[in-house]
């Protein structure tokens, strides 16, 4: 039984050697540190969300216009705005 648990961890540890290799060298992998996003994905996510047909079409804009993004609606936000949802008082 130990064999085969050690058999695993060595083929677990060379998957995962080779998962991180795939990655840039220096930075890692850019959009996530461990199981959550990256402060670059945070900043991605939350400003860089500008979409145009042609970057020349930003040309025409002023240099002082600032671009703001939506706030994502999470779902107990909409069950909130709903007209047909009523919340009683106890």
């Amino acid at each position: 039984l130990e064999e085969d648990d050690d058999k695993i961890k060595m083929v677990l540890t060379d998957l995962a050697e080779k998962y991180h290799r795939s990655f840039h060298p220096i930075w890692g992998m850019m959009f996530q540190a461990g199981y959550q996003d990256s402060r670059l994905a945070y900043f991605v996510t939350n400003y860089a969300c500008l979409y145009t047909a042609k970057a020349t079409n930003l040309g025409s804009v002023s240099t002082n216009r600032a671009f703001r993004t939506a706030a994502d609606v999470l779902p107990h936000d909409e069950l909130i705005s709903c007209d047909s949802t009523r919340f009683e008082e106890e």
